[in-house]
């Protein structure tokens, strides 16, 4: 538990960097540009953001899956998926360049800087797959650095280009695709090692002595099928995960009006700050559960991860009743309760994002992904309902719903196919108290 405690001090700390680099970030674009400028950079991005968001296939989660129950060759396994992800990701990126008028909605600007965005996508991709092996690794420290980078290099460079005079929306388009790159070194020690790990592998086959070859471990791929087996079922359910965190807002304005849907986007912006210690325990529990799975270290790790977000979710808040307008204006105070509604529903689902966890590393992503899909339903039908009368407050009940949906579908068949009682991931007690202090005086020593 001290490594884990650790391992996940050093990945929050590597998620906090982006989101706090973005938070400095975006006034000097929206400065700089104007509102026009700002829109037509945004607008340019979204296909690069979202093409690396669904066109990964789920194989940078494969990767870590097998590399932490010690599938071997790495390298044979990276380059598998590194084919497969080339193939979809030079297709993804054709078919938005093609799109590219339709996209930009008659801005010959967008239909422009399109094509510069998503020349970046493929890249982008081959970098997640890196950080999935070193997420199976253990390698905690260089994703941390591999986030760091980018997300610093993105803020100096456009204090640098704001400064001098070069920040237009072109140069503004390839910092905010081209950074996300940077990363890349931070994972040299990596690739090393894949391509030590791919010698040795053809050394032994030269010598006669694997016979049929490699070991591949407890449930190894032997083929890119394996690979892309466990890969689709991960992809599914990230594919209804996106639409659960993001069709609210796009279907919010037809629903509703303008006002609401500003409203909502500053409160998604500001509750997702409360994230960082889920998503850091969440990542590190993957690894460490695929490679040895231990029921009761993981309800452990979700008491901790729900007591921990709640602690900030009540902190982010109460600051908030003076933030919101201070830093967004008067007229953004009226986005409190949209935002208090919004952290309810994170920390009720805290415990049920730690169990889906359990089942992808123990073999079964499926089951969390059809726990996203009918969450995605029930929180669209709720959105429907609610969002004409009561606008931006009834999005934020929506989304509620779906968070409670996904994480108690999880908790079921977890309970249901492994034996492990929904209980023990929300009774929480002194030991649970003892050992999130000790997670926090690691974060903030002193």
């Amino acid at each position: 538990m001290a490594s884990l405690t650790r391992h996940v001090s050093i990945t929050m700390l590597g998620n906090a960097v982006v989101p706090l680099a973005a938070f400095f970030t975006a006034p000097i674009l929206a400065q700089t540009l104007g509102v026009e400028g700002r829109g037509a950079v945004g607008a340019a991005v979204a296909p690069f953001t979202l093409g690396l968001s669904l066109f990964t296939m789920g194989l940078p989660e494969a990767l870590t899956y097998y590399v932490s129950r010690g599938v071997r060759p790495i390298g044979a396994m990276l380059l598998r998926a590194s084919v497969a992800v080339l193939v979809i990701g030079l297709l993804a990126a054709a078919g938005f360049v093609l799109l590219a008028d339709v996209l930009a909605n008659g801005s010959e600007v967008v239909a422009s800087l399109i094509p510069v965005a998503v020349a970046m996508l493929v890249p982008a991709l081959l970098l997640s797959l890196v950080r999935g092996v070193a997420q199976g690794l253990d390698a905690w420290g260089l994703v941390a650095w591999e986030r760091t980078i980018g997300a610093v290099a993105r803020l100096v460079l456009a204090v640098c280009l704001a400064a001098t005079g070069q920040l237009t929306v072109f140069t503004a388009t390839l910092l905010m695709s081209a950074t996300t790159l940077l990363g890349v070194f931070a994972y040299l020690p990596v690739i090393a090692r894949a391509r030590r790990d791919a010698d040795a592998h053809r050394l032994r086959e030269a010598a006669g002595k694997d016979g049929a070859g490699v070991p591949q471990g407890r449930g190894g791929p032997r083929s890119p099928r394996g690979l892309l087996g466990y890969g689709s079922r991960v992809w599914f359910g990230a594919i209804a995960g996106i639409l659960l965190s993001r069709v609210d807002q796009l279907l919010l304005l037809p629903l509703s009006d303008v006002r609401e849907v500003g409203l909502y986007v500053v409160a998604v912006q500001v509750g997702d700050l409360v994230l960082v210690f889920n998503n850091a325990i969440r990542d590190v529990m993957f690894r460490a559960e695929s490679a040895d799975p231990q029921a009761a270290r993981l309800a452990g790790a979700s008491r901790i991860s729900t007591m921990l977000t709640a602690a900030t979710a009540l902190g982010v808040g109460v600051v908030s009743i003076w933030m919101l307008p201070v830093l967004f204006g008067e007229e953004f105070s009226a986005a409190l309760p949209v935002l208090v509604i919004l952290l309810v529903g994170t920390v009720l689902g805290n415990p049920g994002s730690v169990a889906g966890v359990g089942l992808s590393s123990r073999g079964r992503p499926g089951l969390r992904s059809w726990s996203l899909l009918i969450a995605c339903i029930s929180s669209v039908s709720v959105l429907f309902v609610l969002a004409p009368p009561l606008g931006a407050v009834g999005a934020a009940i929506a989304t509620l719903v779906g968070n409670v949906v996904a994480g108690g579908l999880n908790l079921v068949w977890l309970q249901k196919h492994f034996s492990i009682p929904s209980r023990d991931f929300l009774r929480i007690g002194m030991q649970d108290l003892a050992a999130a202090r000790e997670q926090i005086r690691k974060v903030v020593p002193g």
